[in-house]
């Protein structure tokens, strides 16, 4: 079994006060975690502030707040709001903190002389502790789910190892190298460049990313010219020192995450916002119109294509917004100046304009 060998362990610093507590995890879900902790002391959530200033690596292992996250807090709790610190040795780290998600598998593909896939085939195996694995076998064949005929068969093994935890997207990494390998077989078989192939399956792809895939492989055999380099098996020269190329697609389900941002705009343009999120830690941010400035000639080196102009577009309107309004507050800031020195000068009256 292979950890996720986090440079530092899992674990927390909490003080629960009544039915309040600051909680400072070592996590990648700031916004969710609070819940365990919640429900295992009967408090609301809301009166759980989770500090997540610096996570010394996760990598998919940090979600929930674990048997050792609740009994700091109870213990805190028990001993009337003092903060209790508890973090994993790391013999016990490695033993019960999770393990990356392993799979084993055969696959049989089927296709025309051209390359087009007809039918996928695969058996496949997966180890995730005592729960067993948490492969989704639905995601086969990667990318190209639209094949007209598979058969999936998929067994969750169970091991007296810690759980299966997330590495770098659950299930994606697995599925994808599998799936690559056997179309790069296959691709070798037909005698036919693994490109080729590729690009002419993309209609099994989804709907709205097919385009999307098909720009990505054209663009990336442009830049490390593919033709030139790419070689057939067994054709890779004399000498031990052998050199190929490989392709693969990839993909992945995840989506925004419940979030709250609490944004302030100053009249000078200048603003602060507040936010905290899964996969990022609590943060609070300064910005001005300088930062805005040098973010939005970024934006506009980077952003290309109809989305890419959308966007400028929409920077150019909030820069206008923002430079009107820093005009008009400077202008008011004038005029209430002029007031008072008149009101001053002429009628002797204080500076006491609001």
């Amino acid at each position: 079994m292979l950890t996720h060998c986090c440079l530092e362990p899992h674990g927390q610093t909490i003080a629960v006060n009544g039915d309040k507590a600051e909680y400072w995890p070592s996590t990648q879900n700031v916004y969710g975690i609070s819940t365990d902790v919640g429900k295992a002391l009967n408090i609301p959530v809301t009166n759980i502030h989770v500090h997540m200033d610096y996570m010394g690596g996760g990598f998919g292992s940090k979600f929930p707040a674990d048997s050792w996250g609740i009994q700091s807090a109870l213990l805190s709790k028990d001993s009337g709001g003092k903060p209790v610190k508890l973090f994993l040795d790391r013999a016990t780290e490695l033993t019960v903190a999770g393990n990356r998600p392993s799979v084993f598998s055969k696959v049989k593909v089927a296709g025309k002389k051209d390359g087009t896939l007809t039918a996928w085939q695969s058996e496949t195996w997966s180890t995730g502790g005592m729960g067993g694995g948490n492969l989704n076998g639905q995601l086969f064949p990667y990318i190209f789910t639209g094949v007209p005929n598979r058969r999936i068969n998929h067994t969750a093994v169970s091991t007296n190892t810690g759980s299966s935890r997330a590495w770098r997207a659950p299930s994606h990494p697995q599925v994808c190298y599998i799936t690559c390998s056997a179309l790069e077989d296959l691709a070798a078989k037909l005698n036919m460049d693994p490109l080729d192939l590729f690009t002419k399956n993309i209609g099994y792809a989804p709907e709205p990313r097919r385009e999307t895939y098909k720009f990505q492989l054209q663009k990336a055999a442009e830049l490390m010219d593919w033709k030139k380099n790419w070689h057939p098996r067994g054709d890779s020269g004399s000498g031990h020192v052998k050199r190929g190329l490989g392709l693969a697609l990839s993909t992945w389900g995840g989506a925004g995450h419940l979030s709250t941002c609490k944004t302030t705009i100053h009249p000078d343009a200048s603003g602060r916002g507040r936010t905290g999120h899964s996969g990022s830690r609590h943060r609070n941010a300064d910005y001005g119109r300088h930062d805005r400035g040098r973010n939005f000639r970024t934006a506009s080196k980077r952003d290309q294509g109809q989305a890419g102009r959308q966007r400028l577009s929409e920077l150019r309107r909030v820069r206008r917004i923002h430079y009107r309004r820093r005009r008009n507050f400077v202008h008011a800031q004038g005029l209430r100046q002029c007031a008072a020195e008149t009101l001053r000068d002429r009628c002797g009256i204080p500076e006491r304009v609001s």
